[in-house]
């Protein structure tokens, strides 16, 4: 029986490595072209769009609420493009004194139902506060029937990232769509080297229980 449960530890340890190995998850946000823009012709910015990924890593994201049917803060890999020539990273917003905060919400199943998104690159100017502002600045959300998607950059300090003119666009009440371009979230099916790591676990046991069965073998031979 110690033997047998040996095994099962030993089983089930290549299974959790296995799961713990592939479970990752990465969202795709496609909003919806902007309405409203500054610094551009109309033809331009009504054809541009927030884009961006959000890699959760290993966090389950199937069921992300605050308890009360609000979005929830999480720590995650992001990058977010305007299409205007403005993109924000976890890199270039790291920030401590300015807050940049990925906020989601999903249903049982994974499937984004609600979220609020802020991303600010913050420039601190060598010559003091008056002189010193945001970088670029990249907003989405959606809750409650309400949807916004705003960017703006302003490269009026020097060693801002935005390459373009100043520029602030916008839409509202138009809400993008998440889909999921990588999944492997627990449920879903395995991935080669799960299968090879179960079939290892599985053979493993196998063996330690016939060398058991040698074992004693061996001894009732001694006995008799």
């Amino acid at each position: 029986m110690q033997t047998l449960f040996r095994s099962a530890l030993i089983a089930g340890a290549f299974l959790g490595l296995s799961a713990g190995a592939s479970n990752a998850v990465t969202l795709l946000y496609t909003g919806n072209d902007f309405t409203s823009c500054t610094s551009y012709p109309d033809d331009i910015c009504t054809t541009s769009h927030l884009t961006g990924t959000v890699d959760f890593g290993n966090q389950d994201i199937r069921n992300l609420n605050d308890g009360y049917g609000h979005p929830v803060q999480v720590s995650v890999d992001f990058s977010f493009s305007d299409g205007l020539g403005l993109t924000l990273t976890r890199q270039n917003t790291n920030n401590i004194d300015v807050p940049t905060y990925v906020d989601i919400q999903t249903d049982g199943n994974g499937n984004v139902t609600a979220w609020s998104i802020f991303l600010i690159d913050w420039y601190d100017s060598p010559q003091g506060p008056m002189f010193s502002g945001h970088a670029g600045v990249i907003e989405s959300g959606y809750a409650n029937g309400f949807a916004r998607d705003r960017a703006s950059c302003d490269t009026v300090a020097a060693g801002l990232p935005c390459p373009t003119d100043v520029h602030n666009a916008s839409n509202n009440n138009s809400p993008g769509t998440w889909t999921i371009v990588a999944d492997s979230q627990p449920g879903s099916v395995p991935e080669p080297g799960t299968w090879f790591l179960m079939i290892a676990g599985f053979g493993l046991t196998g063996a330690t229980m016939r060398r058991q069965r040698y074992a004693k073998a061996g001894v009732a031979r001694s006995a008799g």
